[in-house]
């Protein structure tokens, strides 16, 4: 494998430095630096080709006819291809070609001058590189991919075997899972064990779906440890498409590169990041143990004979590797560790400080994602343009959602990119920080040194776009010296860049938008918690204490034990929240999530099935507004009321990461008189009657410091219930009350069980809706006894958003809504 891999990228370094010798000037930009001496690098030495040129071509005219053109006359060319050519020296047409390369060989056939051009050349590097690739991937990695995983497998067992503590067997058998979907995705034959086997297939089925995108890992999402994974990544791209055993090392590699063993993941608990930790030494501990069957070869051999020649390809990993993880190890558990039982990672102090020694010790990855810092088994390559894209859009362009190619070249020095930017898109307008962070990116990149830019393919590839960046002017022909000209070498760049990132699909880490960016829809949206962090506090201990005083009396039932723990939990979230706020540290991506899925949560927890509510409650209960009286005065036969009307709209300046922004909440509306006995103590359906009239209670005049007018709109207004637009809101089409209809979870992803009862033998049909009235699915059609049925539905193909099913039997029909959250 080494001679291969040296004759490979001698090959390759050697095509490289043929056609950065047409490509290259003497004075290119300023932003990357020019390599005049060889660069010796891990893969053999890098040899410039010098240029020393000084332009000087004569100047020359075009006629408006071309009458000064010699071979005019041969062409049968388009008006508008004519005014192009005469006012810019040349112009671009459509081509009915397949190849770049069919235009060149229908010249000599027709004797007609060919112009070589870069974006040919560049072309067809590409064809090279991507099929060198090709051919080392199923010659090399994709055996000693599987003969890696094999051999960890059958490590791990052993691990499990060994293990006595809890927690430690728990992370082994987490671990098994996750090496099962690597070789579930590489091998769909593969035997499963037993013991992981649903989750297994489960997260292979996450994979194996086009439509997810964003949602929760069914292997390692927890409340403790909300990892969620973009699954959309895993649909097989590039030159991955070629054949089924390309697809399927694509998605192995793509699991083993993406799942990061975090140590920082937004939102995790300490008892989550201890476990992740523990998940991520013990895979450390399995690749440092583990033998391959055919040979007895030590395993990270394999790994090794992988990982380095895809860093000559793209280049080294943006988080950290085993190698990393392993010597802070050492320096915890002791030298040994690795042929120690797994239980001493049970000990949590030691845990602890692992975990603090790889966040002081190893380098933050340089381009974010969601899962924060931590061990990936593969990982993604950094690659500076993604670095760009990455640090061009919210969190660091604040309000900017989507990056451009042109990004990335105008970092690299192009004014043109740059100015196209500014002119066609207007972000340094629209965006703030869009030019200071240009001129970071141009900084960091210009102070890279020449050894960077010559380390590996992928550098090299950038480094020999760069010539096409810089405006060319006097001594140049004719048709350079124009902004035409400017764009077509911007776009042949750009072209090349595209080919560049195809290429490299799989090993490249991609950037991503910071989630939880400037308001837009769907999305997160940045907010702030009240910091009262005593109040969440004293609320979780009281629904806690609700709990175990219901349950000691055995009052207590599954619905009300699950709600009140959900709540106990999510006041815990927003205590931290606020202390966070209140210590001025930075929020989460977890954070605001929490923030702006609160409204979703709450209506979650006072929610219940339609059974529950028709024995019950009525329709009083879709309003806030409820009233007490709470003291007589028998002297003048009054009692004082007091209660809270229709909710009341919050605004809040609040620094929301550091800027003044505009928040909104709901805040009570408190309400406080004395009302004659004579007129009878005011029930909730008065009250509420009353709050919708223009007779109106006013809110004490002291409130007036903050509230501005009345607290009610005094008309008769339909205040909806949240989950009527959210959730589930049974609406009868017919007032019989024979059937009954409820879904839950809801809102659900990735599945929601449909229950209902009907009080007759007959046909059921249950068909969902969109919002545009079409089926998308019909999930129960035939004959069923009286009783209760329940039928799963998991969307298939479907976006996120609102759904309804109806339900149709014996002439009469129930529907309800449902939200798919993806």
């Amino acid at each position: 494998m080494k001679v291969v891999k040296c004759v490979l990228s001698l090959m390759i370094i050697a095509i490289i430095c043929c056609f950065a010798t047409a490509a290259a000037r003497a004075d290119t930009t300023d932003v990357v630096p020019v390599i005049v001496d060889p660069v010796k690098t891990d893969f053999g030495t890098y040899q410039p080709e010098k240029v020393v040129v000084t332009p000087s071509v004569p100047l020359y005219g075009i006629e408006s006819d071309l009458s000064n053109v010699g071979n005019a006359d041969d062409f049968a060319i388009e008006p508008g291809t004519e005014k192009l050519l005469s006012e810019n020296g040349f112009a671009a047409t459509a081509s009915g070609y397949r190849q770049i390369y069919d235009i060149y060989q229908e010249n000599t056939e027709n004797g007609v001058p060919s112009f070589v051009t870069t974006d040919a050349c560049l072309h067809t590097y590409h064809i090279l590189y991507d099929y060198v690739l090709r051919v080392v991937e199923k010659e090399y990695f994709m055996d000693d991919l599987a003969n890696l995983l094999t051999a960890m497998i059958s490590s791990m067992e052993n691990e499990i075997e060994m293990a006595t503590e809890p927690v430690v067997v728990d992370a082994a058998l987490d671990d098994l899972a996750y090496l099962y979907v690597a070789l579930g995705l590489l091998d769909p034959e593969a035997e499963i064990d037993d013991r992981v086997k649903a989750a297994v297939d489960e997260e292979i089925g996450l994979v194996m779906d086009l439509s997810n995108g964003y949602v929760p890992s069914p292997l390692f999402y927890s409340e403790d440890y909300p990892f969620v994974e973009d699954y959309s990544q895993y649909k097989p791209r590039g030159h991955y498409t070629r054949s089924e055993e390309f697809e399927r090392y694509f998605r192995s590699m793509m699991w083993l590169g993406r799942i990061t063993f975090s140590v920082t993941l937004p939102g995790a608990s300490e008892e989550g990041l201890r476990q992740s930790a523990i998940r991520g030494l013990l895979v450390c501990k399995v690749l440092d143990n583990a033998r391959i069957l055919l040979d007895d070869s030590p395993a990270r051999n394999a790994w090794t004979r992988i990982y380095e020649p895809t860093v000559f390809f793209v280049g080294e990993a943006d988080d950290i590797l085993h190698t990393q993880f392993m010597q802070v190890a050492a320096g915890v558990f002791g030298k040994s560790y690795t042929i120690l039982s797994p239980d001493l990672f049970a000990d949590e102090q030691k845990i602890d400080d692992f975990i603090e020694d790889v966040i002081a010790e190893l380098p933050d990855p340089k381009i974010t994602v969601k899962a924060g810092k931590g061990y990936r088994f593969m990982g993604q390559r950094f690659i500076p343009d993604s670095y760009v894209l990455d640090q061009m859009v919210e969190d660091f362009v604040h309000g900017r959602l989507m990056p451009r190619g042109l990004d990335v070249m105008a970092a690299l020095g192009s004014q043109r990119a740059y100015d196209i930017v500014d002119t066609v898109y207007g972000d340094p307008s629209l965006y703030a920080d869009y030019d200071p962070q240009l001129a970071k990116m141009r900084q960091e990149l210009m102070e890279l040194p020449v050894e960077t830019w010559a380390s590996n393919l992928y550098y090299n590839w950038l480094y020999s776009l760069t010539p096409l960046l810089t405006e060319k002017g006097e001594g140049y022909p004719l048709f350079m010296q124009n902004t035409a000209w400017a764009d077509k070498a911007l776009n042949t760049a750009l072209g090349s860049w595209a080919e560049l990132r195809h290429d490299t699909i799989l090993y490249a880490k991609q950037s991503e938008t910071f989630e939880n960016s400037a308001p837009h829809a769907p999305g997160l949206v940045k907010g702030y918690v009240e910091p009262e962090p005593d109040v969440y506090a004293r609320l979780a201990a009281l629904a806690d204490y609700t709990a175990d005083g219901l349950a000691g009396q055995g009052l207590l039932d599954d619905m009300f034990s699950s709600r009140l723990a959900d709540f106990a939990e999510l006041m815990r979230s927003l205590k931290w929240v606020a202390v966070r706020e209140l210590e001025n540290s930075i929020l989460s991506d977890g954070d605001y999530a929490l923030i702006c899925n609160f409204g979703v949560s709450i209506a979650d927890l006072t929610s219940f099935p339609p059974e529950f509510e028709e024995q019950y409650e009525n329709d009083a209960d879709d309003y806030m507004a409820v009233i007490a009286d709470i003291h007589t005065d028998p002297n003048f036969n009054e009692c004082l009321e007091v209660g809270v009307g229709h909710p009341l709209t919050l605004y809040v300046i609040a620094p929301v990461n550091g800027v003044p922004t505009l928040t909104c909440g709901g805040m009570f509306s408190y309400h406080e008189f004395k009302r004659p006995l004579s007129k009878g103590r005011l029930t909730d359906e008065e009250w509420q009657e009353l709050q919708s009239s223009p007779d109106a209670q006013d809110m004490p005049e002291w409130t007036g410091s903050f509230l501005d007018g009345k607290s009610s709109t005094g008309g008769k207004v339909f205040h909806s219930h949240g989950l009527d637009q959210l959730v589930t809101s049974v609406e009868d089409e017919k007032p019989e009350a024979a059937i009954i209809l409820s879904a839950a979870p809801n809102p659900f992803n990735p599945a929601t069980t449909i229950s209902f009862s009907i009080a007759e033998a007959g046909p059921v049909r249950i068909t969902v809706h969109n919002l545009q009235g079409q089926t998308v699915e019909v999930v129960v059609d035939e004959a069923l006894p009286a009783g209760r049925h329940s039928y799963t539905w998991q969307p298939e193909g479907l976006g996120s958003g609102v759904y309804i099913v109806r339900l149709s039997t014996g002439g009469m029909s129930r529907k309800m809504k449902m939200l798919f959250l993806k």
